[in-house]
């Protein structure tokens, strides 16, 4: 199956069977790779990774993990940033937020306190 028939395949399941198969990073990264229109603005693999998936609508992406929908991005967009200030509440984002706490505790704890 080409990369267009896939995102036809893809466009054509359930929401429930999108969030399930978009757990991967890898096949978030697919969707975007039969017709991502703005590649030049914002990278594909960029919201791949913070769990954005390409819709096959314009500029929109949803996010796997809390349905969030971003677009009409523009220039200096960073998708990480517009999932944290839209949809703060996302586990994902809420994930990276609690790890980053993590190492500054663990960095703390092992080189600032005597």
């Amino acid at each position: 199956m080409n990369d267009r028939e896939y995102l036809y395949a893809f466009l054509k399941l359930s929401q429930e069977e999108k969030e399930s198969l978009m757990v991967s990073e890898a096949e978030r990264r697919r969707t975007f790779t039969a017709h991502w229109p703005i590649e030049t603005i914002v990278k594909a693999n960029d919201c791949a990774k913070e769990g954005f998936y390409y819709t096959g609508v314009a500029d929109r992406v949803q996010c796997a993990f809390c349905g969030g929908i971003v677009r009409n991005w523009e220039r200096g967009d960073v998708p990480k940033l517009q999932h944290k200030n839209f949809f703060n509440y996302c586990r994902m984002v809420q994930s990276e937020c609690h790890m980053k706490l993590l190492y500054l505790e663990y960095y703390r704890v092992t080189y600032m306190e005597y």
